[in-house]
Formats: structure tokens, sequence, C-alpha cells
């Protein structure tokens, strides 16, 4: 028992811990543990954003002369779809934790990601349950920590008008 609760505690203590950005290979020589090709612009545009508007596809109304229209989803292949971007934007916020990305001030870009992996995490449980009011109660939550993210971190010559 001392021995599994020993082995534990070190894979508790590992895991916790901040990762080095190098490792070291079978030769000996360092590389990176991850590709750094992409700025965080270009992972929000490639990945968040679209990922975010899977999201919002989890509720919807269209409003029309004729009335309103529901545009929610209806197969288990639509549901599917939302909840996949809300499971990319969970793995996206970990990427953006990653030290090539983060912002200044740290303490509050680390707050952020984990907001908006919160958020999301949220949606993917109501994506599988097909719950479209959580759906539409979280699309606003991430909508304004989205918001607040860019006003906070988004360079202002990239921000929209």
């Amino acid at each position: 028992m001392r021995l599994v609760l020993a082995a534990l505690g070190a894979f508790v203590a590992v895991s916790c811990s901040r990762p080095p950005e190098t490792a070291v290979t079978a030769t000996g020589a360092t590389a990176p543990l991850y590709n750094a090709d992409l700025d965080v612009n270009e992972l929000m545009l490639h990945v968040m954003e679209p990922a975010a508007y899977d999201f919002w596809r989890g509720w919807g109304i269209i409003y029309t002369a004729e009335g309103t229209r529901d545009i929610s989803p209806r197969t288990s292949q639509e549901w599917l779809e939302v909840e996949n971007g809300a499971a990319t934007m969970i793995a996206a916020t970990n990427v953006l934790m990653l030290p090539h990305f983060v912002r200044k001030p740290e303490d509050e870009w680390y707050q952020a990601a984990k907001n908006l992996a919160d958020i999301a995490k949220a949606g993917k449980d109501a994506a599988e349950a097909q719950d479209k009011q959580a759906m539409y109660d979280l699309g606003g939550k991430l909508d304004e920590a989205c918001d607040a993210c860019h006003d906070k971190f988004q360079p202002p010559e990239l921000r929209k008008p």
C-alpha cells in the first residue's frame, strides 16, 4: 500500500509541475516539446474561432416576418458537432497556456483561458444532454468571455470595428 501511495504522490508531483519547454531525445539532443509555428492570433483564427462557432450552433432562433424558427440541432450528428466544438475549445485553451502563447499579465491570461475552458466543458456536457436552454445560457457566457479576453489581450490593429 505504501508503494502505491508513494507512486501516486510522485505522479501528482510530476503532473502538477510546469513541464520543461524542451525534451531530451534518444540521441541526447534537445527538441521542443511542441510546434510553435503558429502565433496566438493564428491559433485563434484557425482553431478557436471555428470551434466557438460550432459551439454556438447548440441553439438558435431566426426571427422573420412570418415568426420565429428554431435552428437548434435536431439530430445526434448535429449535437455531436456542437460537442466537438466545445471539446476543441477545451483543447485549444490548454494550448493557449503553453509558454509560447502566454501574454502578459500572465495571471490574467491563465484566468481567461481557464474561464473559457470551464464554459466549454459545461457546453460539452450540455451538448451531450442535448440541452438547448443550457446551450443558450452558455452561448451568452462564451460571447462575454471572448469579448473580455479580446478587449484585454488582442492587439488594437486586429480588433474588429
